[in-house]
């Protein structure tokens, strides 16, 4: 146990009650530990190595709808194409271990031509692995957006690539078509 409130006796006694059998570790100065870590980690911020994703993060798209595979809730039609909506698309899932640097590449293009600009609407969950954005427990996070230089009448791809294990989340979205690109930080401690 860290933490200042980890040192008051009565906090220690109900904690060996409720979890007998089982070692309970208080070390020397508990009320210092979580300070001493802060200033570590402010001093070394490459100390930690990986992280324990505390939820699962992803970005909403859509797929060819499959009727086998989906709620006829979420069927749209885009461009003359039936697909199914609202898609959580995965970055990474809670409870996964994520080194810190780890980088996940995922491929996104605009489902209409001649577009302007492509939104990336981001969410976090609370389940390990989401079908779809409005779920219980799904939450919208934040929406990085990339304006086009140009219009096309083709659909056009963005690369993305997410950085993890820090935190906060880097995205870099890139327009293969006019290389144009975009960052976004996404803070993970205040979600």
């Amino acid at each position: 146990m860290v933490g200042g409130f980890s040192e008051c006796n009565l906090l220690q006694n109900e904690i060996r009650k409720s979890f007998p059998g089982k070692r309970i570790i208080i070390p020397k100065d508990a009320g210092l530990s979580v300070l001493k870590g802060a200033v570590l980690f402010g001093h070394r911020p490459d100390y930690i190595k990986s992280r324990i994703m505390s939820r699962t993060y992803g970005v909403m798209t859509s797929l060819p709808f499959d009727p086998r595979k989906f709620d006829e809730k979420y069927r749209v039609v885009m461009d003359n194409e039936e697909r199914c909506d609202k898609i959580f698309s995965l970055i990474a899932s809670v409870d996964d271990s994520v080194e810190a640097g780890t980088k996940v590449e995922k491929s996104y293009f605009t489902p209409f031509p001649n577009q302007e600009k492509m939104d990336f609407n981001v969410y976090v969950s609370t389940e390990a692995i989401p079908c779809y954005v409005d779920e219980e427990g799904c939450k919208h996070l934040c929406t990085p957006t990339i304006i086009f230089p140009d219009i096309c009448p083709d659909k056009r791809w963005v690369d993305v690539e997410f950085e993890l294990g820090n935190t906060e989340i880097k995205m870099t979205a890139k327009d293969r078509k006019s290389g144009k690109q975009i960052k976004a930080q996404i803070n993970l401690l205040h979600h």
